[in-house]
Protein backbone atom coordinates (compact mmCIF):
# COMPACT_ATOMS: atom_id res chain seq x y z
CA UNK A 1 0.00 0.00 0.00
CA UNK A 2 1.39 3.58 -1.14
CA UNK A 3 1.86 6.56 1.63
CA UNK A 4 -0.90 8.71 1.87
CA UNK A 5 -0.53 12.49 2.08
CA UNK A 6 -2.12 14.10 5.26
CA UNK A 7 -1.63 18.20 4.94
CA UNK A 8 -2.36 21.08 7.91
CA UNK A 9 -5.20 22.44 6.44
CA UNK A 10 -7.35 19.09 8.07
CA UNK A 11 -6.70 21.49 11.45
CA UNK A 12 -8.85 24.01 9.86
CA UNK A 13 -11.21 22.04 8.03
CA UNK A 14 -14.79 22.25 9.11
CA UNK A 15 -16.08 18.83 7.72
CA UNK A 16 -13.67 17.42 10.01
CA UNK A 17 -14.60 19.45 12.71
CA UNK A 18 -18.41 17.80 12.71
CA UNK A 19 -17.23 14.42 13.70
CA UNK A 20 -15.94 12.61 16.76
CA UNK A 21 -12.76 11.61 17.68
CA UNK A 22 -13.95 8.07 16.87
CA UNK A 23 -15.09 9.20 13.30
CA UNK A 24 -11.94 11.54 12.74
CA UNK A 25 -9.95 8.39 13.47
CA UNK A 26 -12.26 6.14 11.42
CA UNK A 27 -11.33 8.69 8.34
CA UNK A 28 -7.83 8.81 8.64
CA UNK A 29 -7.92 4.85 8.37
CA UNK A 30 -9.76 4.71 5.33
CA UNK A 31 -7.45 7.10 3.92
CA UNK A 32 -4.43 4.60 4.69
CA UNK A 33 -6.77 1.74 3.23
CA UNK A 34 -8.44 3.48 0.06
CA UNK A 35 -6.70 2.58 -3.18
CA UNK A 36 -5.07 4.63 -5.45
CA UNK A 37 -7.98 6.41 -6.58
CA UNK A 38 -10.09 6.51 -3.15
CA UNK A 39 -12.21 4.00 -3.22
CA UNK A 40 -12.81 1.42 -1.28
CA UNK A 41 -15.39 -1.74 -0.14
CA UNK A 42 -17.84 -0.27 2.16
CA UNK A 43 -19.36 -3.33 3.83
CA UNK A 44 -19.27 -2.50 7.70
CA UNK A 45 -17.59 -5.95 8.27
CA UNK A 46 -14.63 -5.70 6.18
CA UNK A 47 -14.46 -2.35 6.80
CA UNK A 48 -14.33 -3.47 10.88
CA UNK A 49 -11.63 -5.97 10.10
CA UNK A 50 -9.34 -3.67 7.57
CA UNK A 51 -9.09 -0.71 9.89
CA UNK A 52 -9.37 -1.91 12.79
CA UNK A 53 -7.49 -5.72 13.09
CA UNK A 54 -6.45 -5.49 16.20
CA UNK A 55 -9.85 -4.70 18.12
CA UNK A 56 -11.77 -7.50 16.19
CA UNK A 57 -11.04 -10.13 18.84
CA UNK A 58 -11.92 -8.09 21.78
CA UNK A 59 -14.45 -6.78 20.72
CA UNK A 60 -13.89 -2.85 21.62
CA UNK A 61 -15.04 -1.74 18.28
CA UNK A 62 -18.52 -2.79 16.41
CA UNK A 63 -20.15 -2.89 13.30
CA UNK A 64 -22.54 -0.69 14.46
CA UNK A 65 -19.96 1.78 15.11
CA UNK A 66 -18.61 1.40 11.70
CA UNK A 67 -22.05 1.85 10.31
CA UNK A 68 -22.46 5.51 12.19
CA UNK A 69 -19.62 6.46 11.27
CA UNK A 70 -19.92 5.97 7.38
CA UNK A 71 -23.05 7.87 7.72
CA UNK A 72 -21.49 10.58 9.68
CA UNK A 73 -18.23 10.75 6.84
CA UNK A 74 -21.57 10.74 4.23
CA UNK A 75 -23.33 13.65 6.19
CA UNK A 76 -20.04 16.02 6.56
CA UNK A 77 -19.84 15.32 2.99
CA UNK A 78 -16.54 13.69 3.00
CA UNK A 79 -17.40 10.56 1.02
CA UNK A 80 -19.65 9.32 -1.24
CA UNK A 81 -21.42 5.54 -0.42
CA UNK A 82 -22.99 4.03 -3.78
CA UNK A 83 -23.59 0.40 -4.66
CA UNK A 84 -22.33 -2.14 -7.45
CA UNK A 85 -24.45 -4.92 -8.33
CA UNK A 86 -26.26 -4.18 -4.51
CA UNK A 87 -22.41 -3.93 -2.98
CA UNK A 88 -21.71 -0.63 -1.15
CA UNK A 89 -18.49 0.62 -1.96
CA UNK A 90 -17.46 4.45 -1.07
CA UNK A 91 -15.08 7.14 -2.41
CA UNK A 92 -13.30 9.83 -1.21
CA UNK A 93 -14.30 13.21 -2.18
CA UNK A 94 -11.26 15.11 -2.18
CA UNK A 95 -8.86 12.26 -3.40
CA UNK A 96 -7.32 13.61 -6.08
CA UNK A 97 -6.78 17.08 -4.24
CA UNK A 98 -4.44 15.37 -2.70
CA UNK A 99 -3.39 12.44 -2.97
CA UNK A 100 -0.98 10.39 -6.15
CA UNK A 101 -2.23 8.60 -8.50
CA UNK A 102 0.34 6.09 -9.45
CA UNK A 103 -2.16 2.70 -10.20
CA UNK A 104 -3.48 2.57 -13.58
CA UNK A 105 -6.22 0.89 -12.53
CA UNK A 106 -8.25 0.94 -9.34
CA UNK A 107 -9.07 -2.22 -7.51
CA UNK A 108 -12.85 -1.15 -6.95
CA UNK A 109 -15.58 0.62 -9.00
CA UNK A 110 -16.49 4.05 -9.31
CA UNK A 111 -19.24 5.85 -8.74
CA UNK A 112 -19.80 5.60 -12.04
CA UNK A 113 -20.58 2.68 -12.34
CA UNK A 114 -23.39 2.53 -9.82
CA UNK A 115 -26.53 0.55 -10.14
CA UNK A 116 -28.49 4.07 -9.72
CA UNK A 117 -25.89 5.53 -12.86
CA UNK A 118 -26.39 2.33 -14.58
CA UNK A 119 -30.27 2.56 -14.62
CA UNK A 120 -30.52 6.03 -16.08
CA UNK A 121 -28.52 5.30 -18.79
CA UNK A 122 -31.37 2.25 -19.31
CA UNK A 123 -28.53 -0.59 -18.75
CA UNK A 124 -29.84 -2.06 -15.77
CA UNK A 125 -33.13 -2.14 -13.90
CA UNK A 126 -33.67 -0.17 -10.91
CA UNK A 127 -36.20 0.88 -8.19
CA UNK A 128 -38.27 3.54 -10.23
CA UNK A 129 -38.00 5.38 -6.68
CA UNK A 130 -34.89 6.15 -6.89
CA UNK A 131 -34.52 6.73 -10.70
CA UNK A 132 -37.13 9.12 -10.40
CA UNK A 133 -34.73 11.28 -7.65
CA UNK A 134 -31.78 11.08 -9.49
CA UNK A 135 -33.23 12.13 -12.77
CA UNK A 136 -33.87 15.34 -10.97
CA UNK A 137 -30.54 16.33 -11.01
CA UNK A 138 -29.56 17.22 -14.77
CA UNK A 139 -25.87 18.02 -14.21
CA UNK A 140 -25.72 14.79 -12.56
CA UNK A 141 -27.75 12.73 -14.67
CA UNK A 142 -25.90 14.56 -17.68
CA UNK A 143 -22.53 13.95 -16.43
CA UNK A 144 -23.65 10.34 -15.91
CA UNK A 145 -24.72 9.88 -19.43
CA UNK A 146 -21.32 10.84 -20.49
CA UNK A 147 -18.97 8.96 -18.84
CA UNK A 148 -20.98 5.60 -18.48
CA UNK A 149 -22.74 5.55 -21.95
CA UNK A 150 -19.81 6.36 -23.73
CA UNK A 151 -21.21 8.39 -25.86
CA UNK A 152 -18.88 9.84 -28.99
CA UNK A 153 -18.31 13.70 -28.84
CA UNK A 154 -16.21 15.75 -30.59
CA UNK A 155 -16.02 19.43 -29.33
CA UNK A 156 -14.08 20.40 -32.52
CA UNK A 157 -16.27 19.74 -35.71
CA UNK A 158 -13.57 20.62 -37.68
CA UNK A 159 -10.97 17.98 -37.92
CA UNK A 160 -8.01 20.24 -39.04
CA UNK A 161 -6.01 20.61 -35.84
CA UNK A 162 -4.37 23.53 -36.96
CA UNK A 163 -7.10 26.38 -36.38
CA UNK A 164 -5.11 28.42 -39.16
CA UNK A 165 -6.33 27.80 -42.46
CA UNK A 166 -3.45 29.22 -44.38
CA UNK A 167 -0.41 27.15 -43.25
CA UNK A 168 2.13 29.80 -44.18
CA UNK A 169 0.15 32.31 -43.17
CA UNK A 170 2.59 34.56 -40.26
CA UNK A 171 0.59 34.54 -36.95
CA UNK A 172 1.62 37.97 -36.09
CA UNK A 173 -0.23 39.73 -38.97
CA UNK A 174 3.36 40.39 -40.88
CA UNK A 175 4.15 39.04 -44.48
CA UNK A 176 6.79 36.68 -44.71
CA UNK A 177 9.96 38.39 -46.79
CA UNK A 178 9.68 37.60 -50.75
CA UNK A 179 11.75 35.42 -51.96
CA UNK A 180 14.82 36.40 -53.80
CA UNK A 181 14.87 37.47 -57.12
CA UNK A 182 17.42 36.05 -60.06
CA UNK A 183 18.60 32.90 -60.71
CA UNK A 184 19.48 30.81 -57.38
CA UNK A 185 23.02 29.65 -56.64
CA UNK A 186 21.97 27.77 -53.61
CA UNK A 187 18.82 26.89 -51.26
CA UNK A 188 19.12 26.12 -47.91
CA UNK A 189 15.93 24.07 -46.05
CA UNK A 190 13.52 26.15 -43.49
CA UNK A 191 11.69 24.68 -40.26
CA UNK A 192 8.12 24.95 -42.40
CA UNK A 193 9.57 21.96 -44.97
CA UNK A 194 10.58 24.74 -47.71
CA UNK A 195 13.60 26.05 -48.64
CA UNK A 196 14.92 29.38 -49.17
CA UNK A 197 16.42 30.28 -52.61
CA UNK A 198 19.77 32.44 -52.26
CA UNK A 199 20.13 34.28 -55.78
CA UNK A 200 23.41 34.76 -57.28
CA UNK A 201 22.80 38.61 -57.00
CA UNK A 202 22.86 38.42 -53.56
CA UNK A 203 25.79 36.25 -53.35
CA UNK A 204 27.37 38.73 -55.31
CA UNK A 205 26.25 41.54 -52.35
CA UNK A 206 27.61 39.28 -49.79
CA UNK A 207 31.31 38.97 -51.80
CA UNK A 208 31.19 42.87 -51.59
CA UNK A 209 30.33 43.25 -47.81
CA UNK A 210 32.49 40.02 -46.66
CA UNK A 211 35.60 40.30 -49.02
CA UNK A 212 37.59 38.54 -46.58
CA UNK A 213 35.00 35.28 -46.67
CA UNK A 214 34.71 32.31 -49.31
CA UNK A 215 30.76 33.49 -49.11
CA UNK A 216 29.73 30.50 -51.77
CA UNK A 217 31.43 27.96 -49.64
CA UNK A 218 29.94 29.44 -46.88
CA UNK A 219 26.63 28.97 -48.43
CA UNK A 220 26.70 25.78 -49.24
CA UNK A 221 28.15 24.85 -45.81
CA UNK A 222 24.89 26.49 -44.37
CA UNK A 223 23.12 24.35 -46.31
CA UNK A 224 24.55 21.16 -45.28
CA UNK A 225 24.25 22.46 -41.83
CA UNK A 226 20.42 23.01 -41.94
CA UNK A 227 20.14 19.57 -43.48
CA UNK A 228 21.83 17.69 -40.88
CA UNK A 229 20.10 19.63 -38.07
CA UNK A 230 16.34 19.00 -38.72
CA UNK A 231 15.24 20.37 -35.49
CA UNK A 232 17.19 23.57 -35.61
CA UNK A 233 16.21 24.95 -38.85
CA UNK A 234 15.35 28.64 -39.49
CA UNK A 235 11.95 30.38 -40.07
CA UNK A 236 11.87 32.17 -43.24
CA UNK A 237 11.63 35.30 -40.84
CA UNK A 238 15.07 34.29 -39.28
CA UNK A 239 16.69 32.64 -42.06
CA UNK A 240 18.62 36.72 -43.70
CA UNK A 241 19.91 37.22 -39.96
CA UNK A 242 21.04 34.16 -39.44
CA UNK A 243 22.72 34.33 -43.15
CA UNK A 244 24.56 37.48 -41.86
CA UNK A 245 25.52 36.16 -38.54
CA UNK A 246 27.19 33.50 -40.00
CA UNK A 247 29.44 35.45 -42.70
CA UNK A 248 30.14 38.23 -40.23
CA UNK A 249 31.55 35.52 -37.67
CA UNK A 250 33.65 33.84 -40.73
CA UNK A 251 34.67 37.40 -41.70
CA UNK A 252 35.78 38.43 -38.24
CA UNK A 253 38.16 35.52 -37.62
CA UNK A 254 38.92 34.83 -41.79
CA UNK A 255 42.27 35.83 -43.10
CA UNK A 256 43.90 37.37 -39.88
CA UNK A 257 42.97 34.04 -38.07
CA UNK A 258 44.55 32.07 -40.68
CA UNK A 259 47.23 34.21 -40.79
CA UNK A 260 48.28 34.24 -37.02
CA UNK A 261 48.25 30.63 -36.93
CA UNK A 262 50.74 30.24 -40.39
CA UNK A 263 53.06 33.03 -38.14
CA UNK A 264 52.66 30.90 -35.07
CA UNK A 265 54.22 27.26 -36.63
CA UNK A 266 56.49 29.63 -38.82
CA UNK A 267 57.85 30.85 -35.22
CA UNK A 268 57.99 27.46 -33.66
CA UNK A 269 59.52 26.16 -36.14
CA UNK A 270 62.28 28.97 -36.20
CA UNK A 271 62.73 28.16 -32.73
CA UNK A 272 63.43 24.39 -32.94
CA UNK A 273 66.11 24.90 -35.87
CA UNK A 274 67.70 28.05 -33.86
CA UNK A 275 68.01 25.20 -30.70
CA UNK A 276 69.08 23.02 -32.76
CA UNK A 277 71.94 24.92 -34.24
CA UNK A 278 73.22 26.44 -31.16
CA UNK A 279 74.30 23.52 -29.41
CA UNK A 280 77.82 24.06 -28.33
CA UNK A 281 78.94 20.45 -29.64
CA UNK A 282 80.13 20.88 -33.28
CA UNK A 283 79.06 17.46 -34.24
CA UNK A 284 75.58 18.63 -34.47
CA UNK A 285 76.50 21.62 -36.82
CA UNK A 286 75.68 20.89 -40.43
CA UNK A 287 78.15 19.76 -43.25
CA UNK A 288 77.92 22.97 -44.81
CA UNK A 289 78.58 25.35 -41.58
CA UNK A 290 81.64 23.47 -40.76
CA UNK A 291 83.15 23.67 -44.58
CA UNK A 292 82.19 27.56 -44.25
CA UNK A 293 84.63 27.73 -41.00
CA UNK A 294 87.22 25.68 -42.25
CA UNK A 295 87.21 27.53 -45.86
CA UNK A 296 86.62 31.21 -44.67
CA UNK A 297 89.18 33.33 -44.37
CA UNK A 298 87.80 36.30 -42.48
CA UNK A 299 86.34 34.04 -40.16
CA UNK A 300 87.93 34.41 -36.36
CA UNK A 301 90.01 31.29 -35.46
CA UNK A 302 90.95 30.02 -38.73
CA UNK A 303 94.34 31.91 -38.88
CA UNK A 304 93.71 34.41 -41.67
Amino acid sequence: MPNRILKASICFSENLDRLTPFQENFFYRLIVNCDDYGRMDARPSVLLAMLYPLRVENGSTRVTQIKDALRALESAELVDIYTVNNKPFLRMKTWDRHQHIRAKRPKYPGIDESDQAMAICGQVPADESKVQQAQTDDSTCNHMIADDCKCPRNPNPNPNPNPNPNPTANPNGAEPPPPPTGSSFVSIPLSDGTEYDVAEQTVEEFERLYPAVNVRQELRAMRAWSANNPKRKKTREDIGAYINNWLSRKQDRGPAATTGKTQCKQTQQHLYTQREYTEPDAEKKPEWLLESLETDPATPGTGG
